[in-house]
């Protein structure tokens, strides 16, 4: 039998992504209730794929990307626990990953309701650039099986 403790890593980064993906999704929500109450104060209507408020754009942006590269991570991180097991190297690319996308959500969710100029819109591209670094190692491991 596994002893399931043995998954504690593994599980965390689950979570971790969990839990990003949840706060993106609230962050979402609570820009397009607040746009929306802006407009109607202002006796205008909101469309949200007609109208470009920058602070939708981003909402929808973050939501998108963990999104599109979510096809990508959660393949290669799965695929790596289950051939390499709960231990390795692939489960610090994982955390990196995981831990940078939390960051990079916490980062578009901020700017979502700026009052920090661009300087949010550096921080976002540096948090992105471990979470890809990551994901080539994630692809590296399972690559070198294949040659």
């Amino acid at each position: 039998m596994v002893d399931a403790s043995e998954y504690a890593g593994p599980v965390r980064i689950v979570l971790l992504m969990v839990i990003a993906f949840v706060i993106a999704i609230v962050n979402q929500v609570r820009a397009k209730v607040k746009i929306i109450k802006e407009y109607r104060a202002r006796k205008e209507i909101f469309v949200r794929w007609a109208n470009a408020d920058s602070r939708m754009v981003t909402a929808d942006r973050v939501v998108g990307n963990l999104v599109e590269w979510g096809f990508v991570f959660w393949p290669l991180f799965i695929a790596n626990v289950f051939l390499f097991g709960p231990e390795g190297t692939h489960i610090l690319a994982g955390y990196v990953y995981a831990v940078a996308r939390f960051l990079y959500v916490v980062a578009g969710c901020s700017r979502t309701f700026p009052n920090h100029g661009n300087l949010l819109g550096s921080v976002i591209v540096l948090f992105t650039a471990p979470a890809y670094l990551a994901l080539g190692a994630l692809a590296w491991s399972l690559g070198s099986l294949a040659l």
